[in-house]
């Protein structure tokens, strides 16, 4: 597993984080009740271009499922990605 695949999960400070080349990519995420509700995914420009806000995107709603929740992107990174995975359909919570 290379270093940017290395997803954690800081559950108190509610995100998604992953390091490369001394820079940290997030996905941040608040919940209401059943709803994850993500709402940033910020990688540095210097990592940019590799994937990595799709893999801790990914991550998000892998926790989602594992949970039993469901997702609100209010993200536009993450609506695109969610919209581009239909796969990920059955999470997203009613408007």
């Amino acid at each position: 597993m290379v270093e940017s695949e290395k997803i954690r999960h800081d559950s108190e400070g509610r995100r998604f984080t992953t390091s490369q080349e001394g820079h940290e990519a997030f996905v941040e995420y608040e919940r209401e009740g059943d709803v994850l509700v993500i709402t940033h995914t910020i990688v540095p420009p210097e990592i940019g271009g590799r994937g990595i806000a799709g893999k801790l995107v990914e991550a998000a709603l892998q926790h989602a499922r594992t949970e039993g929740l469901k997702v609100r992107p209010d993200c536009s990174y993450a609506a695109a990605y969610m919209r581009r995975h239909p796969d990920y359909a059955d999470l997203l919570a009613p408007a």
